[in-house]
Parts: C-alpha cells; sequence; structure tokens
C-alpha cells in the first residue's frame, strides 16, 4: 500500500465521474461513431456492479475501466487501439448531435 489516502469527498468525485461516463457514447473508428458498450452484455456472467469502475448493469464504463469492451473487436477498449485516437468516450456527443441535426 501506498501510504496515500483517499479524499474525504471520494464517492461524490466517482459518482461524478460515472455520471460523466454515461454522456460520451460513442468511440470513433476511421472518423465514424460506434456506441459504447454498456456494463453488462460485455460481461453477462459478472455482478451487479462493474468490477472496476462499479457502475451498474446498463450503464456505461468510466473511461479507462479494465473491463470495458471494444465495440469493433471486443477487445479491453483500453488497449486494443481501435479508437481514433482517443480514450473510450472521448467524444463530445453534444457536438455531434448537432452535425447530425444541421
Amino acid at each position: 500500500m501506498s501510504g496515500r489516502q483517499l479524499p474525504d469527498n471520494w464517492p461524490e468525485i466517482w459518482a461524478a465521474r460515472k455520471a460523466e461516463a454515461q454522456k460520451r457514447k460513442h468511440i470513433h473508428f476511421f472518423k465514424v461513431p460506434f456506441a459504447r458498450m454498456p456494463y453488462g452484455p460485455d460481461h453477462p456472467e459478472g455482478g451487479p456492479t462493474c468490477r472496476d469502475c462499479g457502475v451498474e448493469r446498463g450503464q456505461l464504463h468510466v473511461p479507462s475501466c479494465c473491463m470495458e469492451r471494444c465495440p469493433i473487436c471486443a477487445g479491453q477498449a483500453i488497449g486494443c487501439g481501435c479508437a481514433d485516437d482517443d480514450t473510450p468516450g472521448d467524444d463530445d456527443d453534444e457536438e455531434e448531435e448537432e452535425e447530425v441535426a444541421a
């Protein structure tokens, strides 16, 4: 153990990260958006929450979660290399929705 302590407000910080992850719905492959895989279908034998990032079934993993699967190759999203220079969810879905609506 490193001896570091978590800040007193770590539950609130982590809850905010999980909430933010729900807004990041896609990764891009050759500029084409692919929907990120929520927790559950990617790990059908898993428990009610992801063992790494703690999201509930049906929620999107927190970016950099080691349990998230790539929607393109089904490999580990943080290491497969499919995303165009972004980590899972490093897109701006609001901007994308504006482009689609235009």
